[in-house]
Formats: C-alpha cells, structure tokens, sequence
C-alpha cells in the first residue's frame, strides 16, 4: 500500500499519487504562523501523528523533508517526540519572515526504504501582537495589562506566561485587556520574562517583557 505514494518529490508536479488531503497512514501536516513581535516573523512546518495513542509511521521515519511552495527550497524536518507528542518539525529562525501560500510537499522515507509523499495546500493566516503591555507585582501576584490585537479570530485563546527559574502560565479570555498570575515561585530580586501570547489554529504571536521581582 506504502508503494502507491512512492514518488519521486522532484518529479510531484506531474504525481497524481500526490494529493492535496491530511490523514495518510495516521500523518497530517501543518504550516504555521509565528509572530515573535519583538524580533519579527517566521513559520513553523510540521508532520504529526494524528493519534495520540498506538503506533505512528512516524516512529520508523529514516528522513522526513518538506519542499516549500513552487519548489523553490527543500528543508530537512526535526524528530520531536515529548510525551505524547510525536511529530517532525522545522521551526524558522527569528526575522525569516511568514511562510508563503500554496503546496507544501511532505517526503517521509521509512525505515524500510519506501516513500511516502503527501501535499497540503496552505493560504497564509496570522494573528497580530498586543501592544501597550505591561507587567508589574501586585503584592504576591504578578499583573499584566495590554491591548489587544485589532482582530483575533474566533478559535484564539491567549495565554500568560513566565520564563525563568520558575515558569508559570494561565489562560485568560482573548479579548481581556489585564489579567494575573496569581501567587508565582518568583525569587525577590530575580530577573524572569513574562509573555502574553495568542494561540489560534493556524499559528500565533508572543510579545515578551523582562521584569524584576
């Protein structure tokens, strides 16, 4: 069954085996959108198992590529596998820019040899940074205020978060405009990072801020 996707991914334009869907053999692909708002944007593309639980083809994955639209570069994908998660990614550096529309083709080589090669058809989609943000000690809790971006889509949620020594997250309702983390492991004195971050289904933003406790 493997042999009916075994196509060369320099000869997929002319492929019909090759077909714009997610979900062969328990695969599916994603493209993302990041907006690092401090540094500039970039993209996240990856190949996940679609189940959880049970075995995935990604397990027994020798070489895992993408081909950008219009073959213009070909980038190797990364194993990550962390708990439950399992999937092969490459995250773009800082600045390098969104990713662009149209047909990202994945080639997953087994461990066996054999080839698999799927497409996913991508339109470009983004989420906008918060501006005005601020973070500050409210006696034991740490407050953020901010403005929102001008449109969140529907499927968003937002999230505060804390880097450091001590880490610390809460979800809060997208169109907020101030929330807490309530009672954090800070360390008076320390230097931590806090971010406010929108989540929606094609990618996200993060705007981050250094404070003193």
């Amino acid at each position: 069954m493997l042999a009916l996707l075994a196509c060369s991914v320099l000869l997929v334009a002319g492929c019909e085996e090759v077909r714009y869907a997610d979900g062969f053999y328990g695969l599916s692909g994603e493209i993302w959108s990041e907006r690092l708002c401090e540094t500039g944007d970039s993209y996240e593309v990856k190949v996940n198992c679609e189940n959880e639980e049970g075995e995935c083809l990604l397990e027994h994955v020798d070489e895992a590529l993408v081909t950008f639209p219009g073959g213009r570069r070909q980038v190797a994908l990364i194993e990550e596998f962390t708990g439950d998660m399992r999937r092969y990614a490459v995250h773009g550096p800082p600045a390098a820019g969104f990713p662009p529309s149209g047909d990202y083709i994945f080639t997953i080589t087994l461990d066996t040899g054999e080839e698999i090669n799927f497409a996913v058809e991508y339109e470009l989609d983004y989420i906008g940074c918060v501006s005005e943000m601020s973070v500050e000690r409210c006696e034991n809790d740490l407050c953020f205020t901010w403005t929102p971006p001008t449109e969140i889509p529907d499927d968003a949620w937002t999230m505060l978060i804390v880097y450091g020594n001590a880490k610390a997250a809460v979800e809060v309702d997208p169109h907020a405009r101030a929330g807490r983390i309530q009672t954090p492991p800070f360390s008076d004195g320390q230097t931590y990072a806090a971010a406010i971050a929108y989540y929606f289904d094609a990618g996200w933003s993060k705007r981050t801020v250094e404070f003193v406790w």
